[in-house]
């Protein structure tokens, strides 16, 4: 997570919560929706995003992981789709 034009993904914070060394972001990235971002954070540093800031997200190799929404395909049974991260 860094300031907007350092990633591939390009997002705008709409919350952030405090986790103690972290904070955790839900940045919202047009045409895919809402992500969730932690980031280690050192207190006094002025090193955390604030909602409404734009954001670059970068993936570290082998380290992205990606959940898709399961949808319902309405027989009250869901479609699970998979994603495949690239790196």
């Amino acid at each position: 997570l860094g300031l907007a034009g350092n990633g591939s993904l390009k997002g705008i914070v709409r919350n952030r919560i405090f986790l103690g060394a972290t904070a955790e972001y839900a940045i919202e990235v047009q045409g895919i929706g809402s992500l969730l971002a932690k980031a280690d954070h050192q207190i006094g540093r002025d090193n955390l995003f604030k909602p409404g800031e734009p954001v670059a997200i970068g993936f570290a190799a082998g380290a992205p992981l990606a959940f898709p929404q399961p949808k319902n395909n309405g027989t009250n049974q869901r479609e699970n789709h998979h994603v495949e991260i690239l790196s």
